[in-house]
């Protein structure tokens, strides 16, 4: 399954995280997206590492393609994280939000 949802009090106020972990076709991840937007009217597409481009992929889809002026962007935000080897990954988060 593409989506790993963190259900915990951080991510309740603000929306369920979407995470993009597969290398599935971009379209069966948008669609598990949608699902989720459709239930919760907010969701975070979170993306690490070589995922972050999917996860920017996905957003796009739902905002400028399947849920077309019914979304919108809300805060993303770009950082990196430090992995327990000493490198640093890249991750991003991306809020949307259902505007009707």
């Amino acid at each position: 399954m593409t989506t790993d949802m963190e259900n915990n009090d951080s991510t309740s106020s603000t929306g369920e995280i979407f995470l993009v972990d597969s290398d599935e076709p971009i379209m069966n991840i948008a669609f598990d997206a949608l699902e989720m937007i459709r239930k919760n009217k907010k969701i975070i597409v979170k993306g690490k590492g070589e995922m972050c481009s999917k996860a920017v992929a996905v957003s796009n889809i739902l905002t400028e393609r399947m849920l077309k002026e019914t979304a919108k962007f809300g805060k993303i935000d770009v950082d990196s994280e430090m992995l327990d080897d000493g490198q640093l990954i890249s991750t991003i988060k991306l809020a949307i939000v259902m505007t009707d």
